[in-house]
């Protein structure tokens, strides 16, 4: 399965109206625009009684980029219930439950189900590589490191 997240996050912004451009970059705009945002997508999905997973993975993702972890959480799983198949959903929820939560084999879980739903998901394959170093698993880290570097040379670039 294609990730879809840039396009979807890309979308919201346009279909609100809301955009960024450089100068938004360089001044720090950024976050009152992914605030903007999310109050947007917050009241379309309360609005419509949306049954949409991409509406609760999207909302989601801008509550964790807001450190609004327990909002985050929930839309997450939200995501995940409506579609089980939602790799983005898992893929961020993991995350979260590591770097947020501590919750170390619950993110597993995830990252686990994030690649058994899409094995060419770099992302997924370098946060369970670091996962695994954290729970002293090297072997393990490397081999899903190699795996994120032969799928995407530059995923390294998010390390720095």
């Amino acid at each position: 399965m294609k990730s879809y997240l840039p396009t979807i996050v890309t979308l919201c912004f346009v279909t609100t109206g809301l955009f960024i451009d450089q100068d938004d970059f360089e001044r720090g705009f950024i976050h009152n625009k992914l605030k903007q945002l999310l109050s947007t997508l917050t009241a379309q999905i309360i609005e419509i009684n949306s049954k949409s997973d991409v509406d609760y993975s999207t909302r989601g993702i801008l509550y964790y980029q807001l450190g609004k972890t327990e909002k985050a959480l929930a839309d997450l799983s939200q995501a995940i219930k409506l579609a089980p198949q939602n790799d983005i959903a898992y893929l961020f929820r993991g995350t979260l439950y590591y770097k947020e939560l501590g919750e170390k084999e619950k993110a597993l879980a995830d990252l686990n189900q994030t690649i058994k739903l899409n094995p060419q998901s770099d992302i997924a394959y370098l946060n369970r590589g670091i996962l695994y170093g954290q729970l002293g698993e090297t072997e393990k880290a490397l081999t899903d490191f190699g795996q994120a570097i032969e799928l995407n040379p530059q995923v390294t670039k998010s390390l720095r």
